[in-house]
Parts: C-alpha cells; structure tokens; sequence
C-alpha cells in the first residue's frame, strides 16, 4: 500500500497534512493539517509525517462539490485563496511503499499556472527504513530542489 503526505513550506512556517486516494481516482489531502514552526526539530517533524502517514488512505470517496472542498482545504490552513497558498511557497510530497520512500520535490506555477507540479526527475528515494535525522535532511534536500 501507499501512504502520502504533502508539506508546504511557508516563509514562516510548515503544513503537513495526509493524501487520500478516491476510489479509481486522484490523491485528495486529508486530515490531519499539522502546522510546524520552520525552526522545528527534526524528531517532531519527522514524527508529524508519520502521524500525517498512517491517516493517509485508499479508496475515499470522491468529493461531492470539488468548490467546498477546495474552500475547505483552504480554510484547514488559515488560508483564504490559493493566492495566499502559493505566494512564495514550496512544496514536496512524501511517498511510501512497503519498499522504499520518495521524496518528490515541486515547482510552484502559481495561481494561473495550475499550482505545484511534480518534479520527478529530481526525487529522491531512500530505504523504508532510514533514521529520523537522515529521513529529515533529504527532506530539506528535496526543498532546496523545489522552485
């Protein structure tokens, strides 16, 4: 099974928040939204990814009015508009198989450029088993790859 879990990085701080599949469907975010200081240490991040980790889900259903749930999305965050969401952030998502973990870093394309798009080439794949300090650089790594 894949879990996933994106994180956005704002100037001030993180949102880490769970990816769940729809059924024969996209990957929507998903509770829990866990909001991190950018000065946190790297055990609490990491410790914040595996609680946004084990929420992430297989065959949800798929939303009923994509427009509430975007405003819910949004409104999770603090947030008001996706102007807000994608002024100067960066993001990367985290995927985990039972054999390894990806770390797939962004391009932000802004508001009229569809959001943040994948950077696969520049991901980073790493053992399932890998220490909290270790798992936490290359995620710092994959940030300074996002643009």
């Amino acid at each position: 099974m894949i879990q996933v879990v994106s994180i956005i990085k704002f100037k001030e701080y993180y949102w880490i928040y769970a990816q769940s599949r729809v059924v024969n469907g996209p990957w929507i975010a998903d509770d829990p939204f866990i909001k991190l200081p950018l000065n946190i240490d790297g055990a609490t991040f990491i410790d914040s990814i595996e609680i946004a980790l084990n929420n992430s889900k297989q065959d949800v259903p798929l939303p009923n009015d994509w427009s509430d749930f975007g405003k819910d999305y949004l409104q999770k965050m603090g947030l008001k508009s996706k102007k807000e969401l994608l002024g100067g952030t960066r993001s990367c998502d985290i995927e985990k198989s039972d054999h390894a973990v990806e770390i797939i870093p962004t391009r932000n394309l802004g508001v009229k450029g569809g959001g943040f798009v994948f950077l696969t080439p520049l991901k980073i794949t790493l053992p399932n088993i890998i220490s909290d300090n270790e798992f936490f650089i290359k995620i710092q790594e994959a940030f300074a790859k996002s643009e």
